[in-house]
């Protein structure tokens, strides 16, 4: 940034009259004839203080540049402290908040899962399937203690074909408002064109959402095959 315009030689001059002296400057300062001792150093002073305030382009351009890189910097800084006061950002996943919910128990709802039948209907996701994504429909009833029989029927979708059924024992245990079964079933997969029986081992835990219905989700594995089930249910005691 040049703060100076070209001027020619006769250009700004100047002339100190007291006492009869006087000097010129334009592109560049010569004292005129018959300037004094006095008049010399004013000339003098006078230009060391246009130097300092009129420093040469470089010079100029080098200070602007340092001025802009500090306070690049602070701004810089700034951010980074403002953003290490902010709080971090919530990072409960999913699976925290399925445990979250399960583990927090209602009185009120204790003697949901103290009857012996159940119905339940899911959506179930197959993962190495003839049909990745089937309803489900199954029941339990309690034989002796925590020891229950059950049966669930598979189709592909609201009317569809039967995809397989199954049937075996349970074993539940039963926390406030919440009920945990383990099961092993045996079953027959009509899709199955290689492997159509099957065990299926899995786990189910349901909490209670009123006196007589609950909601939940299960894991289980298919052998052979090595299918994975995972569902999501809701159901009613009985």
């Amino acid at each position: 940034m040049n703060l100076r315009r070209p001027v020619n030689q006769d250009e700004g001059r100047v002339r100190c009259n007291a006492g009869g002296h006087g000097y010129a400057f334009g592109k560049t300062l010569e004292p005129q004839a018959g300037q004094t001792s006095a008049c010399r150093d004013a000339l003098s002073v006078g230009v060391a203080g246009l130097g300092s305030f009129f420093p040469n382009q470089k010079i100029m351009k080098s200070r602007i540049g340092l001025i802009g890189l500090v306070g690049l910097v602070g701004l810089l800084s700034a951010g980074a402290q403002q953003q290490a006061a902010a709080p971090p950002a919530d990072s409960t996943s999913f699976f925290g908040s399925v445990t979250s919910y399960f583990s927090s128990f209602n009185p009120e709802l204790e003697g949901t899962f103290t009857n012996r039948g159940m119905f339940w209907t899911s959506v179930d996701s197959i993962q190495g399937g003839s049909n990745p994504l089937a309803n489900s429909i199954g029941m339990s009833y309690g034989i002796w203690k925590q020891v229950s029989v059950e049966g669930v029927f598979r189709n592909a979708g609201v009317a569809g074909a039967i995809v397989d059924a199954q049937g075996g024992l349970g074993f539940s245990f039963v926390v406030h408002d919440v009920k945990l079964t383990a099961y092993v079933d045996g079953g027959y997969g009509f899709a199955e064109s290689r492997d159509p029986y099957y065990a299926e081992a899995g786990v189910r835990i349901m909490k209670a959402l009123t006196t007589h219905t609950f909601a939940g989700v299960g894991i289980a594995g298919q052998f052979p095959g090595n299918r994975q089930v995972l569902s999501a249910f809701v159901g009613f005691t009985f």
